[in-house]
């Protein structure tokens, strides 16, 4: 199951070096770094937040001058791609001298074809800050892989048992996508 272009109500912010978007409304995810987690990482959350999670890997791919800023439960996450110049060490100045933003809503491009392969994301962990660098193709086979890989939560057996489930394993990431939807949890 693929999913269209989605509607994404954002905040835009201007720092010296780059546009900052950040989702008007927080991504309920949580994220453990694979660097703080001896090279295992998670990527936890509903549904419906992994779907956007996976949209804005997809503005990311698509926008060479922005930063994608998700505060989230534990590090923040932050994606680029690898031609921004963004450094991981300058985070936390520019998170710094951000401005008020303006609220905005973009429109996530749809999943797209990859054929080939043209790179790969680096994991960097600097400031309480998880980064995804890479370049655009990388950064969209991420997030057509989370949201294709959420067509089937309804069916898995352990979202229903236990309130989540492993949905896909990223072997360049060592990171793991898990999906947790207390509603589906069994009451015992």
């Amino acid at each position: 199951m693929t999913h269209g272009p989605a509607r994404l109500r954002a905040v835009v912010h201007h720092a010296p070096s780059c546009r900052v978007l950040r989702p008007h409304s927080p991504v309920a995810l949580t994220v453990s770094s694979p660097l703080a987690r001896h090279g295992e990482g998670r990527l936890t959350g509903s549904r419906a937040a992994l779907v956007l999670f996976g949209a804005w890997c997809r503005v990311a791919a698509v926008s060479p001058h922005s930063v994608v800023h998700l505060p989230l439960e534990g590090p923040d996450l932050v994606l680029a791609r690898s031609d921004t110049g963004l450094r991981p060490s300058a985070w936390k100045g520019i998170r710094a001298a951000l401005s008020p933003g303006r609220p905005a809503t973009l429109r996530s491009p749809a999943p797209r074809p990859s054929p080939g392969d043209d790179g790969a994301l680096s994991v960097t962990e600097h400031a309480a800050t998880l980064f995804l660098l890479g370049p655009p193709r990388a950064l969209f086979q991420l997030g057509d892989a989370v949201t294709d890989a959420t067509a089937d939560v309804p069916h898995l057996r352990d979202v229903r048992r236990y309130g989540e489930a492993f949905l896909l394993g990223l072997a360049d990431l060592d990171m793991d996508v898990l999906v947790r939807d207390e509603r589906y949890r069994r009451r015992h």
